[in-house]
């Protein structure tokens, strides 16, 4: 049960910090590039680090768009009961069921 109880508060935290972890994993890469370049110790083309960095931001922007066209009580985290008045059919929802 504490490998359980474990994983629960991790799975929280990660939770509640949804919105600040890509900001994080963003600046990481970009320090990490900068370390590369300047020490010259990158044995990688430097286009398809770029070409990663586009993807995930691309990512990002389309969750950003998602989050916010997302209406009023059409969503939220169920853990005991339906919170949503409605279920989301605008938006990036019209197209894909979980566009996150």
């Amino acid at each position: 049960m504490a490998l359980i109880e474990t994983f629960r508060r991790q799975g929280d935290f990660l939770f509640r910090n949804r919105s600040y972890l890509p900001l994080v994993l963003i600046f990481a890469g970009i320090g990490y590039y900068v370390y590369l370049h300047l020490n010259h110790q990158y044995a990688y083309n430097a286009s398809y680090f770029i070409g990663c960095f586009v993807v995930s931001f691309l990512g990002l922007v389309i969750r950003v768009i998602t989050i916010g066209y997302t209406p009023k009580n059409t969503s939220g985290r169920n853990t005991k009961e339906q919170v949503a008045d409605t279920v989301n059919t605008s938006g990036m929802y019209s197209l894909v069921r979980h566009p996150l």
